[in-house]
């Protein structure tokens, strides 16, 4: 980052996350529920000092997902488009 009369560092430390979901399948209607969490370090430098701070994010997805077609197979490839 630049301003008029300084320049500044921002920068991302290696962290950790996780996440899990769990699936519903039925005859005509289905959907996944997820969940994922990431812990990481930010720092800003400038001038020769420095502001570091810890980051969390948590976040909870639920797709819906429904069928149109009666003979689908119980196991095999899935699509879910989403966007974000």
């Amino acid at each position: 980052m630049t301003g008029p009369s300084a320049t500044v560092d921002a920068a991302f430390k290696p962290g950790y996350s996780f996440g899990g979901y769990l699936g519903q399948l039925g005859n005509k209607l289905g959907g996944e529920l997820r969940y994922s969490y990431a812990s990481n370090e930010m720092e800003l430098s400038s001038g020769g000092k420095s502001f570091k701070m810890t980051g969390r994010t948590q976040a909870v997805h639920y797709d819906l997902a429904f069928y149109f077609n009666d003979k689908r197979p119980r196991c095999g490839p899935t699509c879910w488009p989403a966007a974000g």
